[in-house]
């Protein structure tokens, strides 16, 4: 007996599920991007929901092949049992304390199970997954108090891992580690700006940190060599009422260097972040 099944509609567009998994936007996202906000599903008594997605898994670890009618106006729902071949994938993250992964989305890239989306945090502590290719889409990670960061790929590296049965070397998806600020700046002869509006945390594996809502990464302090120190500073209420974006990114910083130049050496200095 499966039990109830429940899907929610998550990304807010007027349906239950979807035949073409897709993007969205929201407030605190860097320039031009995107990230996923799929639907969800639970299972029986499964107390985290699970990405609506054309295969799904139950609370005991039996996998289901969904069949929805109509995501508009859905009719009939059913579950086909299905015994996919499973292999182990190990989740490790560093770099962060108070906040906790509470969405890990990871995609198949294999034929056989093409439009598989699994969040590994769905799963239990053993994570077992059809085998074949998977990507990683996007991690959120967040306290009880409110607080989160969401996390996106290298948009010029594709993270991917093979699942196999029985490996002997597990694979592991790692996110996080040491961390590097990037953002963007523009120089024009003795003119530098650099943004706070593109400023990101860069992790081990070139996957990106940005939107922390809650605590802000504001007041980075920008050091250019012979240059009076400048910051990458928080925004007064007016700035932030502004533009809605402030209140995720500090203010961009200007600076005036002794000569012209094609070329300026930057770095960025934080102390600490309270995560």
């Amino acid at each position: 007996k499966i039990g109830k099944v429940v899907i929610y509609d998550t990304n807010v567009d007027g349906q239950f599920g979807y035949t073409e998994f897709k993007m969205a936007w929201c407030e605190g996202l860097l320039p031009t991007e995107w990230f996923w906000r799929p639907d969800a599903i639970t299972i029986g008594k499964q107390n985290h929901s699970q990405p609506f997605s054309r295969f799904v898994f139950d609370k005991k670890g039996q996998w289901y092949e969904v069949l929805l009618d109509s995501p508009l106006n859905p009719d009939e729902l059913t579950l086909v049992p299905v015994r996919p071949t499973l292999g182990e994938l190990k989740f490790s993250y560093k770099g962060v304390k108070k906040i906790k992964p509470l969405s890990v989305l990871i995609a198949s890239e294999s034929s056989a199970t093409s439009g598989l989306v699994i969040d590994l945090m769905a799963l239990p502590k053993k994570k077992m997954i059809p085998i074949g290719r998977y990507r990683f889409l996007q991690a959120r990670f967040g306290a009880k108090d409110g607080v989160e960061a969401l996390v996106l790929p290298d948009p010029n590296k594709v993270m991917l891992f093979d699942i196999e049965e029985n490996s002997e070397e597990i694979p592991e998806l790692f996110i996080g580690g040491k961390f590097n600020f990037a953002t963007k700046s523009v120089l024009d002869g003795v003119d530098l700006s650099i943004s706070g509006r593109d400023l990101h945390l860069v992790g081990d594996n070139g996957e990106r940190w940005l939107r922390f809502a809650g605590e802000p990464i504001f007041d980075i302090e920008v050091i250019v060599k012979g240059q009076k120190p400048t910051l990458l500073a928080m925004p007064t209420v007016d700035q932030a009422s502004e533009l809605w974006d402030r209140f995720f990114y500090p203010m961009a910083a200007s600076l005036e260097l002794r000569k012209e130049a094609t070329e300026v050496d930057v770095t960025l200095v934080y102390k600490k972040h309270p995560w």
